[in-house]
């Protein structure tokens, strides 16, 4: 027998109120509910980004209305999920209604990472997180303190991480990532037939790399020493046509790509090394082919030229690449 109007409208009434009783109740409830409004709006960002440039999006200041990688994603979806469990400890359940609502909880959320001492560079990237939910830039919340370059955590000192990774192991990669700059997944698919056969009219040996995003780039080995050299030349040739850090059994010890490497330190070694190599003579070149920093840098000077070297060698599209996260190298 059909139901009447009016028994499936007392049936959406009781399970409406079974649901916000749910959410006065439970915090699981009220997390799966902010959860999943969020993450609806993320796959749909994801959608319309398909196709777009990061890098436009930021010079255009509307990056916030898609999401253009599969990493970018992951991490805005794990930030909302950390946001909603804030949220689901913080409600009482009556004020969910949707994502205006949601809205008075940003600025409360991004104290709490500030009262846990999170980095000026994190806080900032956990805003920019969620202003892809919200449909906002990151000046719409809550005010955190500027990002240093010397206060980057990451790649500027001994980690937790280096401590369970042996001496040896480490001085291994320590050579080998200053010397090419290479990222850890760049790192794992090194072979030896990526290594140009003869020195270059510049007198450096190139690795021919595909790198982040599908980029192909030639970058020069700026070893320490000629000794140093000679040993990256042997090492790499030695594994031909294979993968060079496998612990295969060669001449010379190889490893295998730690998982927890700390790459970025030693490709901020290599970019200080590729930088000074390019630099010009700073009162010879006119002031439009150079940078001048800013902030805590303020009153040093880069050579634009080898700016965009280094970034090149790096990996990195964009020419300021370098001089936000490495120029630290230069003047420490």
């Amino acid at each position: 027998m059909a139901k009447s109007r009016k028994q499936k409208r007392l049936e959406r009434k009781a399970k409406a109120e079974t649901e916000a009783k749910a959410l006065r109740t439970s915090k699981e409830a009220r997390f799966d509910l902010v959860n999943a409004m969020g993450q609806s709006i993320i796959s749909n960002k994801w959608q319309l980004g398909q196709g777009k440039s990061r890098n436009a999006g930021k010079a255009e200041g509307d990056i916030y209305k898609y999401i253009t990688s599969k990493k970018a994603r992951r991490d805005v979806s794990a930030n909302w999920q950390r946001f909603a469990r804030f949220v689901a400890e913080h409600s009482n359940g009556n004020d969910l209604d949707g994502l205006d609502s949601l809205k008075k909880y940003v600025d409360r959320y991004i104290q709490s990472c500030v009262d846990r001492d999170l980095s000026a560079w994190t806080l900032t990237t956990y805003k920019s997180h969620l202003g892809k939910v919200f449909d906002l830039p990151t000046t719409a919340f809550l005010a955190t303190k500027p990002r240093y370059r010397a206060e980057a955590k990451r790649s500027r000192r001994d980690t937790e991480s280096d401590k369970h990774i042996s001496k040896e192991k480490r001085e291994f990669f320590k050579v080998l990532g200053s010397a090419t700059g290479l990222r850890k997944k760049e790192l794992m698919a090194l072979k030896g037939t990526d290594l140009a056969t003869e020195r270059d009219s510049d007198g450096f040996f190139y690795l021919t790399i595909k790198g982040k995003g599908g980029l192909v780039r030639r970058s020069p080995i700026l070893a320490s020493s000629k000794d140093e050299e000679e040993y990256l030349l042997k090492l790499i040739r030695q594994a031909g046509s294979n993968f060079v850090c496998d612990n295969r059994i060669y001449d010379l010890k190889t490893y295998r790509v730690p998982a927890k490497l700390d790459e970025h330190s030693y490709r901020a070694i290599y970019a200080a090394r590729v930088y000074n190599h390019y630099e010009r003579p700073l009162d010879r070149i006119p002031r439009d082919q150079k940078t001048f920093l800013r902030k805590e840098l303020r009153g040093h000077v880069l050579d634009k030229y080898a700016e965009k070297m280094t970034s090149q060698a790096l990996g990195h599209r964009r020419i300021d690449e370098f001089r936000k996260s490495y120029a630290y190298q230069l003047v420490k």
